[in-house]
């Protein structure tokens, strides 16, 4: 039976789990488990979340918030960033999760599509707190040589009960309705982060722990700044991840209108929407670690962009499910492509200053996702559903070009012995 839990382990993270320290190890388990209870967790909710909203009655103001949901809670993030910074990285990234998903619970006592909106506007600014730590730790948890495959692995373990979870959870909302599902989906989620509290984190220095070190010795947030103005490659990969992010935005809360209003969708269509999503993410996401750790990361954050830009258009097109599936195949190869390509990419372009780059990608993303939800809802009288996803694949498209700028700048320096790291010298 061990041989055959190793050769799996072997098939799934493309090496054998003998290479790995004992640290490692034992984090990557405790990992692969706590994800696979966050997957039970987001399957029963994330795909649900803006839909329960409109059938309670939201307007598009509404779902503009719940869309825009969680991207406010990033605007402190340059601030978590910043604190977290040169300091253990687990506390700050299980107690606001905790407290988050507590939060949920409440939506099982409303049914004003406003207090709803609110729980979930409340839930997301909590759970948004931890970003800067959690890519920290990560970072500080897996080697850099096996971190996009480790990554990869523990995905396919939130992918399969996500997709299991999401489809039972469909057919278990058609039935008893949100209020009763969501609160029980969020102390799963409770029980999936107290798991992920054992894993253990490497001191920030061998030998001394990061909270004995002097607050004196870390740079301020101004210098930190300065630093990452004068880092031009870093910056145009923002201008172009912002772009994108932006066009991404302002079709994100035309989905759920468009399945409920427009093509009339129960839970249980809306789930096989998130089942085709999940499968394409689980597929996918093995395929791209092994790409970003091969290759160089940009390689599946293009391609994820790519992705993103076709599935708006076809739901510029489409007139009934069939369409719909083959736009969240895309969505879902383009999500894995872009967790793993980002995540690496930042990694690569932030050197020792990991938290402070996170922290400000984290703020700049709330600044864009605080705004444009609630200006594609606004739009949508005007302009009508399926142009906005056209202009929406169009400013997709136009955010590409800075990324591949980027991409050349950053390959160039590192093939040219310049500042660039290599992930080994992280």
């Amino acid at each position: 039976m061990r041989v055959c839990r190793a050769d799996l382990s072997s098939r799934l993270l493309g090496f054998s789990p003998v290479v790995l320290d004992p640290r490692t190890r034992r984090n990557l388990a405790i990992d692969a488990i706590s994800g696979s209870l966050y997957g039970i967790h987001a399957g029963a909710l994330l795909p649900f979340i803006a839909v329960a909203g409109i059938r309670l009655g939201a307007s598009n103001a509404t779902v503009g918030v719940i869309t825009a949901a969680p991207y406010i809670g990033y605007l402190t993030s340059i601030f978590w960033g910043q604190v977290s910074q040169s300091r253990a990285k687990l506390p700050w990234v299980v107690w606001p999760t905790i407290i988050g998903r507590l939060a949920l619970i409440m939506v099982a006592f409303t049914r004003d599509p406003w207090v709803y909106a609110v729980i979930v506007l409340l839930y997301n600014f909590l759970i948004a707190i931890p970003g800067p730590a959690m890519t920290g730790l990560m970072e500080k948890i897996y080697p850099a040589n096996y971190r996009g495959r480790l990554l990869a692995a523990v995905r396919v373990a939130i992918g399969v009960t996500f997709s299991v979870f999401s489809f039972l959870a469909g057919r278990a909302l058609d039935a008893f309705g949100h209020r009763l599902l969501f609160p029980v989906a969020a102390l799963v989620g409770v029980g999936s982060i107290s798991l992920f509290s054992r894993v253990s984190e490497p001191p920030e220095e061998e030998g001394k722990p990061a909270r004995t070190r002097p607050a004196a010795a870390r740079p301020g947030l101004r210098e930190q700044l300065a630093a990452i103005k004068s880092d031009r490659r870093f910056l145009t990969h923002l201008c172009g991840f912002m772009l994108f992010g932006a066009g991404n935005l302002l079709v994100a809360p035309l989905y759920p209108i468009f399945q409920v209003r427009e093509l009339h969708l129960s839970y249980s269509q809306v789930a096989i929407l998130s089942v085709t999503w999940s499968v394409a993410w689980l597929a996918a996401f093995r395929g791209w670690g092994q790409v970003a750790d091969r290759l160089r990361p940009t390689v599946p954050l293009i391609a994820g962009v790519v992705g993103y830009a076709l599935a708006a258009l076809i739901y510029s097109r489409a007139d009934s499910l069939g369409p719909l599936i083959l736009a969240h195949i895309l969505i879902g190869q383009s999500d894995a492509g872009l967790e793993i390509g980002w995540l690496s990419e930042v990694m690569l372009l932030a050197q020792k200053r990991t938290s402070v780059y996170f922290g400000l990608h984290y703020t700049l993303m709330g600044l864009r996702g605080a705004t444009i939800p609630f200006l594609s809802t606004a739009l949508l009288p005007v302009l009508g559903m399926r142009p906005m996803f056209s202009i929406g694949a169009a400013v997709i498209v136009i955010g590409l070009v800075p990324i591949l700028l980027a991409d050349r700048m950053n390959h160039q320096a590192t093939s040219g012995g310049g500042a660039a790291l290599t992930g080994a010298d992280q």
